[in-house]
């Protein structure tokens, strides 16, 4: 592939070009499943993925690709923090921090994204601070092996306790205690390949390994002795999609339609276990 600038031909290298647009098109997928305090380390991580473009074509095409990765994904993370309300007026606009993906002129493209992540975000809590919940599954996650009752996660949040029950079982789709379990059962996959799976179900807390392998095949697919026979690089994938979906906040109708239309990969639902609702 081979572009024209200024009389003078730059060659764009194709597997370059497919790895930037693979890597684009699964974050669109991932992003608009992610709650937004993930997403924002998320999106700063991301251009550690690419390659670096080696001339000035390449430079152009991951600017252009980048702006349009951001464009998507800050209407969809905004229309995500209107979900849950009828207000249609709001301050905040996406597009306006658009202008920073290519101002001053000359930037390099990754320094202008990561600009972009740093303002956008920053406005966006602003008008649209966390909320409760999303701060608690965050506070679960960082410290998964802390038993946390509603009342002292409440607390930690600022929140009461009936209305973090409400709002996180509106957000997440299930109890604050069986997100717990989500999060356990997803940290302990990679153990599941090692360690005694007995073991693993009774420390969890599982009452029967019956029910344990239950909540591991909605959550991998698998069974734990299929999980156990699958190459390394297979089982890494399943553990990364694993991880991804139990971090993810329960998407709107429009964010699952976008997250289908985009990701080339869809990551693995990980459903709820209901028997420990």
């Amino acid at each position: 592939m081979s572009a024209i600038l200024n009389g003078s031909t730059f060659h764009v290298r194709q597997r370059w070009f497919g790895v930037i647009v693979d890597a684009l098109q699964i974050a669109a997928g991932r992003v608009v499943l992610l709650d937004r305090i993930d997403a924002q380390v998320f999106l700063n991580t991301l251009p550690q993925s690419f390659p670096p473009p080696r001339c000035t074509a390449e430079r152009l095409i991951l600017h252009g690709q980048l702006l349009q990765f951001a464009a998507e994904s800050g209407e969809a993370m905004h229309a995500r923090a209107h979900r849950a309300t009828r207000n249609r007026q709001c301050p905040f606009v996406p597009e306006v921090f658009l202008k920073l993906l290519w101002k001053p002129r000359g930037r390099r493209p990754l320094e202008a994204f990561h600009g972009w992540v740093d303002a956008f975000f920053k406005r966006f809590r602003e008008v649209h601070p966390v909320p409760a919940a999303t701060r608690a599954a965050h506070l679960i996650r960082e410290h998964h092996t802390k038993a946390w009752d509603v009342i002292a996660l409440s607390q930690r949040v600022h929140a009461t306790a009936a209305q973090l029950t409400r709002d996180f079982r509106r957000e997440y789709g299930m109890s604050i205690r069986t997100y717990q379990r989500r999060i356990s059962l997803v940290i302990a996959l990679p153990r599941v390949r090692e360690e005694n799976v007995e073991a693993i179900a009774l420390e969890l807390g599982y009452r029967s390994r019956k029910n344990f392998y239950l909540a591991f095949k909605r959550a991998t697919g698998l069974t734990p002795t299929a999980f156990r026979e699958l190459p390394l690089h297979q089982a890494q994938r399943i553990i990364d999609d694993a991880r991804m979906t139990a971090n993810a906040a329960r998407p709107a109708p429009r964010m699952r339609a976008e997250w289908s239309s985009h990701a080339t990969r869809p990551p693995r639902a990980v459903a709820a276990d209901a028997s420990h609702s």
